[in-house]
């Protein structure tokens, strides 16, 4: 029923079975789910007919495709199709470019706070 080797997966019942059965799904099942096609298709399919529940992974099932290493079905055209009630701020030019400066904005905002506070030690001192 549930044999992890390379070439087969865990049966579709057993994982609705995990998914809705309120409880969390084990490590073991989450690792293999995240480098396994098969079962990113069960889930996702399952995910179409009744949303996955938060409780089984601990968070949002968005979240938890987005972490997949595989990526979507051929038949899907883009993750807009999973899930149409996402929002496209994530694929404008501003928030791409704090995205992937962010450690340096956070540097310059540091320094710049450091900065602010020694001058103004600096006049307190001077005094």
């Amino acid at each position: 029923m549930e044999n992890t080797s390379e070439n087969e997966c865990f049966e579709p019942e057993y994982l609705k079975e995990l998914l809705y059965s309120g409880n969390k799904i084990p490590i073991y099942l989450k690792k293999h789910i995240k480098d396994c096609g098969i079962c990113q298709g069960n889930l996702l399919d399952f995910h179409a007919e009744t949303a996955i529940p938060k409780r089984a992974f601990g968070k949002d099932f968005e979240r938890i495709v987005s972490s997949w290493k595989n990526e979507l079905p051929a038949d899907s055209e883009s993750g807009q199709d999973i899930f149409r009630n996402s929002s496209s701020v994530y694929d404008t030019a501003l928030f791409k470019f704090v995205y992937r400066h962010r450690i340096w904005i956070y540097i310059l905002g540091y320094v710049s706070v450091i900065v602010a506070f020694s001058y103004f030690w600096f006049i307190l001192i001077s005094r």
